[in-house]
């Protein structure tokens, strides 16, 4: 991995990644830059959420929209490029859903699955059952911080 670093002062701060496949060394730079926003669009109006702020990610239609407690905002990127640029507390639960496990209230099993309940929300999702183990990690690593 090459790292090249230009100081200069006269130009605005611009920070480009160039890499050829997503792997730890990666990650960790990409979490080492403490992104916590996202641009998202409702209504033709451009917004920015914090990620803390988002319950999950969906597809639906061929596109990807971020659901907070009380709205739903389209991205402008594909589920698979988002899990690889989110904190590591935001997990893959099916092929079109990505939830943050820091806003899970709790897990319901049902007959298709089981279903995901968020903090002071009443919006759900559902997690698959080849993704559940990956959660169920995920949610113990969280009651230990």
């Amino acid at each position: 991995m090459k790292v090249k670093w230009i100081h200069n002062p006269d130009q605005e701060d611009d920070i480009v990644l160039t890499y050829r496949e997503m792997n730890d060394d990666v990650k960790a730079i990409l979490n080492s830059l403490n992104i916590r926003e996202i641009t998202v669009s409702k209504n033709q109006q451009e917004y920015i959420l914090n990620l803390e702020d988002i319950l999950f990610f969906e597809t639906s239609d061929g596109k990807v929209f971020a659901h907070t407690n009380e709205h739903a905002y389209l991205t402008g990127s594909r589920l698979y490029q988002l899990i690889e640029s989110l904190p590591s507390h935001f997990v893959r639960v099916s092929k079109g859903s990505i939830i943050n496990v820091h806003k899970v209230s709790g897990l319901d099993k049902q007959f298709s699955g089981r279903m995901i309940y968020f903090q002071n929300s009443y919006k759900t999702n559902y997690v698959s059952r080849q993704y559940y183990p990956k959660l169920k990690i995920a949610l113990d690593e969280r009651s230990f911080l």
